[in-house]
């Protein structure tokens, strides 16, 4: 269980401002470690975003970033733009992060359904993949001293 509240605090609700002032922006997730049992001090902040224009450039994340880092008073953060992350970190993003904003459900809903036909399409090749990658590598590597 996340608990993005008691570590926030303040800057949760200062963080929901910034965002409903980016039209661009359509979600927000925090994902990752913080805010969970597995944070450990040195653990950043991760945001997905998820946006409704494929004109965001690398200079607007950064400088969404900066402002973040400003927002939340340390450097700490890590912003990914969830339209151009990989499918893995794209579901892990909206299954397992905390929505801390959400700016129009349509395109919201959209982007989530999407993602989630084409992981449940991809799971089973991806988990052929991965065992088979774990193979070659205990067949590469075991007995070898």
């Amino acid at each position: 269980m996340r608990d993005l509240t008691g570590k926030l605090g303040n800057s949760l609700t200062d963080l929901q401002k910034f965002f409903q002032g980016q039209p661009n922006i359509t979600a927000v997730y925090v994902f990752g470690s913080f805010g969970t049992e597995y944070e450990h001090p040195f653990s950043d902040i991760d945001f997905g975003i998820i946006v409704n224009t494929e004109n965001l450039t690398l200079r607007d994340e950064m400088a969404i970033e900066a402002l973040l880092c400003s927002i939340l008073n340390r450097d700490s953060v890590d912003l990914v733009n969830l339209n151009k992350a990989p499918l893995k970190i794209q579901y892990r993003a909206i299954s397992e992060g905390y929505l801390i904003y959400e700016g129009n459900y349509e395109h919201h809903s959209s982007f989530l359904e999407r993602v989630y036909k084409r992981y449940l399409d991809y799971l089973p090749d991806l988990n052929v993949y991965e065992r088979e990658y774990e193979k070659a590598l205990k067949e590469a590597y075991s007995n070898r001293g």
